[in-house]
């Protein structure tokens, strides 16, 4: 081994808790990106070949109850394939337990090639007559049900038993939830049903009728394209609503994670490796400075420029290795338990954990590239210094007066020997001190973020469903009733406030935007909901004109005072311009508002409704759900329920942000410390002469930390705040900037509990430091300094 290579070894092991906490970077780094990169990969390969493999639709269509004959006209417009036909209907099932749960009922046939399904146990119910059922997997897991069990759908009121033959997963409900309000899969209380489309016919009472069409289409068409011509001539044919599979709930959520997931792997290594590469630059050009002497000696001896340079060069790229290593080993580790984590909320049964040599790669060249710049840059210094003139003790900087001297002479000299040696030592270096206070910023940004990721979902929750919708049952008719049942229910069940509305799809247009958008009616006066504008003012719905939830108003990029064009099948494919009157907050799916009798002069229709909410202390699904007509009934508690269940996993990850923060914080804070108290040794030794106790310089360099926590706090509100809006701005791009609306307000006192956590982490780092500072040799600093 090389002379200069077993120093190398000699100057890591003698600094190893500093180079260790660059070593910890950069694994955090590396880790982040082989896992989540790589979580990333294996899901969205999984999902294109479960989808090719298994017909995925390109095209989902919503009918009212047609002949089968019209549907499949849609098979003759150009660049369609195959159209198949379904019945999809909500009901509520008997499992065996209360409450019921609500079972959507999908139909399938023998001769079926579009979104098929995945077979986990059993044999499809495809004989005709079969009074058979294949479950969602999901489903039937959280139900302890297994092929050969019973159960009874309750269908207009009436029990229809049917035996489960099958156990399956399907492309269409990877992530199951009823709607986009039920963020969070509930697996206990909605589940998926499929059977043939002949026995859905004869107990719906469908005959020859469906009411959905999935379409795939030939490669290369624009889907946008062929959406536009099957809306366009099928309006007056029953066509309620036409969805992209862009936009496919299920779908639109897996492709919202992860891409999430490759932000993040790019995001989180990049930020790692630059502050790694600001330290390691830290360290290396204090340790040039510190070995100017022996770099003379060396150059003396017949050491060429570029050997010493290189000495320098080989200490970055060792650490660089380090912890590209531990990195790399760490993130294959966590690959596997991230991937589980995913499979919790999406069920891709072809999922497999394969890791990708591709990423080493990246992360080794990345890690080079870092510190290898980072090392030249901060050896350059060797260049400069000459044999003859490193033999001599390096010059001291020229003395001057500080701004505070020259500015303010006298509240100068109101301070202390101590806050003065405080106060110079910053500004001598502050390029170190800035790195600091930057440390403290970014840890307090991380820190922020991971609270505010914890806190919101109570935001949202309460606002979503306390603020917003101020009612404790939503109740869904199978088909619409009259205002007589409505007053008819008051008597079943203790109801303090009862509250009719109607849902409408509707086809809104503006600009070169056009979407369809299901639209709810509630009464002028509504007491069960309550709309606040993006102002936070509270208001009433007009009589003319309707509100827009925040995220479909900016996906469609429509502003108060605008006018809409609104069709729908109910109007006969007929245009209506319709005033925006509000833009207004919804945090959870999409939609549009309107008064009930706005809806009759659109459509004609008055006094039927498809739904009621209400309030009242009664269990009213428990009296509800036996009787006809009942599609579902869900409370704002059970999806409260459902999102307590996830809230260890939220906890879980906001606490391992937090603790990376932390980890980050402390590492940019020792090494800045270590090298103010090496470089310092002299000065520090001097002080102990003139009868400072070692306690005393403690407090001088304590002093000087908080003064960097103070500015890094300052600084880091503002960057945490950036940083949260870049990432939800980020994360709800797209179409799943329509279905969910975070709030970026941060409160006070999340900012405050940020302040003390981060204070807390530099507490740490400052007794860890303290140890430091009491082991010092300050007598052998002095001797050297007198040699």
């Amino acid at each position: 081994m090389k002379a200069l290579d077993k120093r190398l070894i000699r100057t890591i092991l003698d600094a190893k808790a500093q180079y260790g906490a660059v070593v910890i970077i950069i694994c955090i780094g590396l880790a982040t990106l082989i896992s989540l990169a790589n979580t990333a990969q294996n899901m969205e390969s999984s999902l294109d070949e479960y989808y090719r493999r298994y017909q995925f639709a390109d095209l989902f269509a919503d009918f009212t109850a047609v002949p089968l004959s019209t549907i499949r006209d849609i098979g003759k417009l150009q660049g369609v394939e195959a159209v198949e036909t379904r019945i999809v209907t909500d009901i509520r099932a008997d499992v065996g337990r209360d409450p019921y749960p609500t079972l959507r009922l999908v139909s399938i046939t023998s001769d079926q090639n579009i979104n098929r399904l995945y077979m986990q146990e059993g044999r499809l119910p495809i004989v005709d007559g079969e009074r058979g059922i294949a479950l969602l997997n999901a489903f039937a897991e959280a139900n302890d049900l297994a092929v050969g069990d019973k159960i009874d759908l309750i269908i207009r009121g009436e029990l229809f038993p049917v035996t489960i033959t099958a156990i399956v997963d399907s492309p269409e409900y990877i992530y199951a939830i009823k709607d986009i309000k039920n963020m969070l899969p509930d697996n206990l209380n909605f589940g998926v049903g499929f059977m043939n489309l002949s026995l859905l016919q004869e107990i719906l009472a469908m005959p020859g009728q469906a009411n959905n069409a999935i379409i795939s289409l030939q490669p290369g068409m624009d889907k946008k394209k062929i959406r536009d011509g099957i809306k366009d001539d099928f309006q007056g044919y029953g066509l309620k609503n036409i969805v992209l599979r862009d936009d496919q709930v299920s779908h639109a959520l897996i492709d919202m994670e992860i891409q999430q997931l490759n932000r993040m792997s790019k995001a989180v290594p990049i930020m790692f490796l630059g502050i790694a590469a600001l330290v390691i630059y830290m360290l290396i050009s204090r340790l040039v400075q510190t070995d100017r002497t022996i770099i003379g000696i060396l150059k003396a001896t017949g050491f060429s420029n570029y050997e010493v340079m290189g000495h320098y060069l080989k200490l970055s790229l060792a650490l660089g290795l380090a912890g590209a290593i531990g990195g790399i080993g760490i993130g294959y580790l966590m690959v596997g338990f991230v991937t589980r984590l995913m499979v919790t909320y999406f069920h891709l049964p072809l999922l497999e954990v394969q890791l990708s040599y591709g990423l080493v790669f990246i992360g080794l060249v990345l890690t080079t590239l870092f510190c290898g710049v980072t090392g030249i840059m901060a050896a350059w210094g060797v260049l400069d210094i000459a044999p003859a003139e490193a033999m001599r003790p390096a010059s001291l900087p020229p003395g001057k007066k500080f701004i505070l001297e020259r500015w303010m002479p006298k509240l100068w000299d109101r301070i202390s020997f101590s806050w003065k040696l405080v106060l110079r030592g910053i500004l001598r270096n502050r390029h170190r001190f800035a790195l600091a206070a930057v440390g403290v910023a970014l840890t307090y940004a991380i820190i922020l973020f991971a609270i505010y990721i914890f806190t919101i979902w109570d935001v949202v929750m309460d606002g979503q469903f306390g603020e917003m919708e101020c009612y404790d049952y939503a109740v869904s008719f199978t088909n619409p009733v009259s205002s007589r049942v409505v007053v008819d229910m008051r008597s079943l069940a203790s109801i303090t406030t009862i509250e009719p509305f109607m849902e409408q799809p509707f086809q809104v247009a503006f600009g070169w935007h056009e979407q369809p958008i299901l639209t709810r009616a509630l009464p002028k006066t509504t007491n069960l909901y309550r709309f606040e504008n993006i102002e936070g003012g509270v208001v009433i719905l007009p009589t003319e004109g309707i509100f827009i939830s925040q995220g479909l108003a900016k996906s469609m990029g429509i502003g108060s005072g605008d006018v809409v064009e609104l069709s729908s099948y109910a109007t006969g494919g007929q245009s209506y311009s319709v005033p925006v009157k509000e833009i207004v907050n919804q945090y959870l799916g999409s939609g549009i508002y309107m008064s009930l009798d706005q809806l009759a002069y659109l459509t004609g229709q008055k006094d039927i409704y498809s739904g009621v909410v209400l309030n009242s202390t009664d269990d009213i699904k428990g009296i509800f759900q036996n009787m006809g007509n009942i599609e579902s009934v869900y409370s704002s508690a059970d999806i409260m329920d459902t999102f307590s269940e996830y809230m260890g996993m939220i906890i879980a990850s906001a606490s391992f942000v937090v603790f990376l923060g932390g980890l980050l914080g402390f590492a940019i804070l020792y090494n800045t410390t270590s090298v103010s108290i090496a470089e310092r040794r002299r000065e520090f030794s001097s002080l102990r002469v003139l009868g400072f106790s070692k306690n005393e310089i403690f407090q001088l360099i304590t002093r000087e930390n908080a003064i960097a926590l103070a500015v890094g706090l300052i600084m880091g509100a503002p960057l945490g705040k950036t940083m949260i809006a870049g990432m939800m701005n980020a994360i709800f791009a797209g179409s799943t900037g329509e279905m969910f609306y975070f709030p970026t307000d941060i409160s006070a006192g999340t900012y405050l509990l940020t302040a003390v956590l981060v204070t807390g982490f530099t507490v740490l780092t400052l007794i860890t430091i303290r140890r430091k500072v009491h082991r010092l040799n300050f007598l052998e600093a002095l001797s050297s300094r007198l040699t």
